[in-house]
């Protein structure tokens, strides 16, 4: 599962059969004053006969991340993903998604997570130099709209899988999985991404106090 970060819409993979377009699809429930809505399918642009899986959306609710299978290809009899974005456009729809571009999506790619900068990407991948499973990998949004040399995280990477990010909002704890078991470490500072603070409230008409409406 992937929160957004005002903590009110849930995204998530899952199989619910003939209401998907595929083996596995993205869905997404948002919170309201009675509970959680029903899981809505985020459609057709995202979503195909494929696996689509490990949705990651960005700070400003305007991407998202995840991951499509390789049909056929494995690495060590491991199933290998490439890393997609969709951008949400200005009627609210998800777009048609892209591949990330070179240096990324070179090897055997899963479960991205972009973090509270909106710039830093942390996922997984099996690679010639990595130490023999899925290790993590993080890897920068460059000016341009490319993605930098993706850099091993040595620090915390082991012979066994490691998967499955998250990283607290400022940027010092991650939390991860290796063989399925939790653990958690102190990110370096060296590593760190970017920091960012986040404001929340509400604008309100100064007559009546009512919202003022964001259309």
């Amino acid at each position: 599962p992937s929160i957004s970060y005002d903590g009110n819409t849930l995204f998530f993979f899952a199989n619910f059969g003939k209401s998907g377009f595929g083996r596995e699809d993205i869905y997404f429930s948002e919170r309201t004053k009675s509970g959680w809505t029903k899981p809505e399918n985020v459609g057709s642009n995202i979503n195909t006969d494929n696996y689509e899986g490990f949705p990651s959306i960005s700070p400003d609710g305007k991407r998202l991340y995840f991951t499509r299978e390789i049909l056929g290809k494995k690495v060590d009899n491991k199933q290998c993903y490439k890393i997609m974005v969709s951008e949400k456009g200005r009627n609210g729809k998800w777009r048609l998604p892209y591949e990330l571009p070179s240096p990324v999506n070179l090897d055997c790619e899963k479960a991205p997570r972009i973090l509270a900068d909106g710039k830093t990407m942390v996922f997984s991948s099996i690679k010639k130099e990595g130490r023999g499973d899925f290790d993590l990998y993080k890897s920068t949004m460059l000016d341009n709209g490319g993605w930098s040399e993706p850099l091993n995280l040595e620090f915390i990477n082991s012979k066994k899988s490691d998967l499955f990010v998250s990283v607290s909002p400022c940027g010092d704890l991650m939390y991860y999985v290796s063989d399925g078991d939790i653990f958690t470490t102190t990110i370096p500072e060296s590593l760190r991404p970017i920091k960012s603070a986040t404001i929340q409230g509400f604008v309100l008409d100064s007559i009546t106090k009512a919202p003022l409406s964001t259309k």
